[in-house]
């Protein structure tokens, strides 16, 4: 399984000087979701993520492109998670 590497979250919510758990508040989920997506435990699903990227003000095309071809985006260093 593809997995997106976890610290690109707390860089995109500290630029909008976010904290964790005004962040969950905006999503309407608990601070410890994004607590694990941060440290890696879990990532967010396909609804969580296109809220995500509405908090976080980034072009949704963007997460749809995460979502269906995660290989593309050399930038995110992604890992391949057996």
């Amino acid at each position: 399984m593809k997995q997106l590497r976890n610290d690109w979250i707390q860089v995109k919510r500290r630029e909008k000087n976010l904290t964790r758990c005004h962040l969950a508040l905006k999503m309407g989920i608990a601070t410890a979701l994004i607590q694990s997506w941060e440290d890696g435990t879990s990532q967010p699903n396909g609804q969580q993520l296109e809220i995500l990227s509405s908090v976080l003000g980034l072009n949704a095309k963007l997460f749809e492109t995460l979502t269906s071809n995660l290989t593309n985006l050399p930038w995110l260093a992604l890992e391949n998670h057996a």
